[in-house]
């Protein structure tokens, strides 16, 4: 089991980020939402697009990660009590927290993200260590990763460091492909991470830096919805 770190609350009150977690694991059982830790990676993935992203556009994907392949409506109004009254309750949360880290990565140029600190058996939380690391931030990083699934116009930037900098990301995923392993191998030996601590630290820099290059290249034209 691990829980949420409320260090990532951002503008939402911990009240709020709690109901916000309940109700993405509430929802109908013919979606698949995101959790809470993995919608905080996706959100930092659409805003370091360097093409905009309207909120209707990624907003679906935050309560059907398959959204448009099942051919479901994710707001479907046959069902009263999910698509009238709790969706746009949950839609508002969201769409505060990516507004407060996008005034994060704006302003400070820093931004905290939430992850779920594991836990041992007597449940006291496990913050050194690969594994532990890798359990904290890896649905983070699924998440970001979906986000550039969807939206996939930061892997066209052909800036001077990014994919160092998007390696930097992926060594948390969980399953890798082999050039992900030999990349992940590479910064364990040159810039081993110990603690949840400095990998949080390490996760929000890059996460920075990617922002001041993605944003560099912006452009104002829409990203097409794919």
């Amino acid at each position: 089991m691990s829980s949420v770190d409320m260090r990532g609350r951002g503008d939402l009150l911990e009240g709020e980020l709690a109901a916000l977690e309940d109700g993405l694991m509430a929802l109908p059982p013919y979606l698949e939402p995101l959790d809470i830790v993995s919608l905080d990676g996706f959100l930092c993935g659409v805003l370091l697009s360097p093409h905009p992203v309207i909120p209707a556009q990624w907003l679906p994907a935050v309560f059907d990660w398959n959204f448009g392949e099942s051919g479901v409506e994710v707001f479907d109004d046959g069902h009263p009590d999910w698509g009238r009254s709790r969706a746009p309750i949950l839609a508002a949360l969201v769409l505060r927290r990516y507004a407060a880290i996008d005034v994060a990565l704006s302003g400070e140029g820093w931004f905290s993200p939430i992850v779920a600190v594991p836990v041992d058996a007597r449940g006291v939380p496990v913050s050194r260590g690969k594994p532990a690391i890798q359990e904290a931030l890896g649905s983070w990083v699924l998440g970001f990763e979906h986000a550039q699934d969807l939206f996939p116009g930061l892997g066209d930037l052909r800036a001077p460091g990014l994919p160092d900098l998007m390696a930097c990301l992926l060594r948390h995923l969980p399953e890798q492909t082999e050039e992900e392993l030999a990349c992940t191998k590479a910064l364990d030996q040159e810039h081993p991470l110990v603690t949840l601590d400095e990998a949080i630290e390490d996760l929000v820099e890059t996460v920075v830096a990617i922002a001041q290059l993605s944003r560099g290249a912006r452009k104002t034209v829409e990203y097409p919805h794919p």
